[in-house]
Parts: structure tokens; sequence; C-alpha cells
């Protein structure tokens, strides 16, 4: 990781994301939790939290208290809330009051909001008004827009969003397989957004793909599956060692809902 401060970096990392290396560990459902986000945050890398993960615990709670006790934690432990807070934006509609409570109380810095598909799956989909989006920008909070089919023809406003989040797909989870490589999109994009924060996931595997995507442009880079596998990772050392086995070339694609899902089939 050392050898990645000698990267040319077309956007200051460390201002907009206030951590050691540029990478990002992108958020995992399954994954990334309050404890892997602690790890991470003691490694230099920009943790990130992902929203699903409270809908999958057994405790009897509700969501909203495990939210703020799992923020009490990392504020507590670092005296910041520098993380990534990863949900949809019907997530945030729904839970609007709550996401505004940890941006003033707790100062949470970072959301990415993945925009939900218009699916059948997917009916009376909530958004938040743009009197929102203001509120919460001008309480300090950093958005970055992730689109599953996202292309760089799209209109991204970058007077509510502060960048995006460029799903490869070579990468696990969704993805829209018609788009195009991520290196093309890095390059399209920082065209297309000469201002804006731009974070290239999916497929991201070694520090020479690094170090060529922060070259064309990129802010910082958002890196999965390799800090899945990691010794801190919540998933069994057995699903570990499987994984490792597997590489780009042995995903399998699976249909889910409109757009198709790569993934590890054991």
């Amino acid at each position: 990781l050392p050898i990645l401060s000698l990267i040319y970096i077309f956007m200051n990392y460390r201002d907009f994301f206030g951590c050691k290396y540029p990478l990002i560990c992108m958020p995992m459902n399954g994954v990334s939790d309050m404890a892997f986000a602690i790890d991470l945050c003691n490694a230099g890398v920009f943790p990130s939290l992902s929203s699903q993960m409270f809908f999958r615990s057994r405790e009897t709670n509700s969501v909203e208290e495990r939210i703020i006790r799992d923020f009490d934690k990392f504020t507590t432990r670092f005296g910041h809330c520098r993380l990534l807070f990863s949900m949809t934006d019907q997530f945030l509609a729904q839970n609007y009051d709550l996401i505004f409570r940890l941006v003033e109380d707790y100062k949470l810095s970072h959301i990415e909001l993945v925009r939900m598909q218009e699916e059948d799956s997917y009916k009376n989909i909530q958004r938040i008004s743009s009197s929102q989006y203001s509120e919460l920008k001008n309480s300090g909070l950093k958005i970055l827009y992730k689109d599953l089919s996202f292309t760089p023809q799209s209109e991204i406003d970058l007077n509510v969003f502060d960048g995006i989040v460029l799903k490869g797909k070579g990468g696990a989870g969704k993805i829209n397989p018609t788009i195009k490589p991520l290196r093309e999109l890095v390059s399209i994009s920082r065209k297309k957004y000469p201002d804006a924060i731009i974070v290239p996931s999916g497929g991201v595997g070694s520090s020479d793909e690094v170090r060529i995507l922060m070259g064309l442009g990129a802010t910082a880079i958002g890196i999965g599956t390799l800090f899945a596998v990691s010794k801190e990772s919540k998933i069994s050392l057995e699903t570990k060692i499987k994984m490792l086995a597997y590489d780009k070339q042995q995903l399998d694609s699976l249909q889910a809902d409109r757009l198709p899902q790569n993934a590890i089939v054991f």
C-alpha cells in the first residue's frame, strides 16, 4: 500500500475522504457491518457500512436502535464519523429523519445512494425532495450517486451529488452487462464531469489496476472482494478459501430483477 502514495492523483482523495490510502472498502451485504468498518478505518482505508446489514440481524430491538448503537461505537472509537453509509434512495426516504439525525448529531460524512430501478418488484418507490437534499448538503453530508445501469451519457446533477460510483462489469452483485469497461468509464466520466468525485468499483484486484485507474482520473478506488477475504471479515474461513480460488472469469451471471447479478456460486 505505501507505493500508492507515488500515484499521480487527479483529485485530492485526502481532502474529500480523509483516509490514508485512496482505497474505499465498498459496502457488501453480509460483510459490511460496523465492526468491519472500525477495522478498515484503523488500517487507513475509507470504511463503509451497508444499511442492509441492519435487516439481517436476529436482534429484537429496532433497526433505528441498532443503527444508533453502532454509530455510537464508531464515533466513540475515533472521535469522528467519516464513513460511507450505503443505502437505496427508498431507504433514505423512509428513514429520512434518522439519516438527518446521523448527519447532525454524529457528523456522518458520506452516503452512497443507490438508485432504485423502475421495476415491477419496486412499485411505488419513495424518493426525497430537492429541499431535503439541500438540507442534508447544508449540514455537511457528501453524497455519491450509484445507478446500477449508469452510463456516462446520463446526466448527474452535481448540485445534489458530489460524485459517482462507477460499477464495472467485472464486479460482484447486480451489473449492467452492456456498460463499457471500467477504464473507459473512468476516462469518459472524468471528461464529462471534470470537477466530480469519481470512484470506480468492480473487479479491481491489483495495485497495477489501482495505479492505472488513478492515472485516468479516479479520485479513489472501490475494492470489495479483496477486503471480504481479509482476516477481519466476518465471513467464514471456508468461504474465504473458496472465494480465493475463483477469478473474474469464473463469476456466474444470475438473473436478478431487470439486471443480472455476478456471483460466486459454490
